[in-house]
């Protein structure tokens, strides 16, 4: 059986009672969405609360949870009650086809469904969590575009193989494309993930790209990597 929590530096999520367990793609999307100075966030699927409980240690003014499903409702707040900011953090029970925000924000971020057209789990609550069929990619970026501010940004992380999706999507809704990276598991391997800064207004820099290399060997974190989760990660 696999252990029911996880535990940080400064905080410990449960997800015995979440579909989708604490996994990398939001370990590394909490530690690399940009977070302007008092910014209020929104975090679509939250599940256990762990992109909102990261963004709030890095200084996010607020973060307002929406999720789905009832029980990762309950879990994450229990998540953000036990940890040091249960003041900053709102978690709702809501669907984002047809949320409707009370405010306007300076960041959405996600870490969305992803699988499409491929067979489902017999699990539900789980099938809902994977795969894109609950929220498609133009629910998301729209719904995202309508939830920011005019100088707000959209951050995801994808599989690589549907970059081409996401970015006309996003470019057909109003979005820029401000900030990439490529996500690859081992040092010399193909990217296995996107990060994605899409911006409702242009950079003055253009679109910045780069690369982050979980391993450089089997077994053995990057530099980067370590850099990148010291904040969070016991043993970074």
């Amino acid at each position: 059986m696999s252990n029911p929590f996880f535990e940080f530096k400064r905080f410990t999520v449960r997800h015995d009672a979440c579909a989708m367990k604490v996994g990398t793609d939001g370990c590394v999307l909490g530690t690399w969405t940009h977070i302007p100075r008092e910014a209020t966030v929104l975090d679509v699927g939250t599940g256990t609360g762990l992109i909102a409980l990261m963004l709030a240690q890095r200084g996010a003014q607020s973060v307002t949870c929406i999720d789905i499903d009832e029980d990762a409702v309950k879990q994450a707040r229990l998540n953000v009650a036990l940890s040091p900011w249960s003041d900053i953090i709102e978690v709702g029970q809501a669907d984002f086809n047809h949320f409707i925000p009370s405010r306007l924000f300076d960041v959405v971020v996600c870490n969305p469904p992803f699988f499409e057209h491929s067979l489902k789990c017999p699990d539900s609550r789980r099938t809902i969590a994977r795969h894109a069929d609950t929220l498609t990619p133009k629910a998301l970026v729209e719904g995202a575009y309508a939830c920011l501010k005019p100088e707000g940004s959209l951050s995801v992380i994808i599989p690589a193989d549907q970059r081409t999706n996401y970015v006309a999507t996003a470019i057909g809704t109003g979005f820029v494309l401000a900030r990439e990276t490529q996500l690859t598991t081992t040092l010399g391997r193909a990217p296995k993930r996107l990060l994605m800064e899409f911006s409702r207004h242009s950079p003055s820099l253009g679109c910045a790209t780069d690369q982050l290399v979980i391993e450089q060997a089997p077994g053995v974190y990057s530099d980067a990597f370590r850099t990148l989760l010291h904040e969070f990660y016991l043993h970074f």
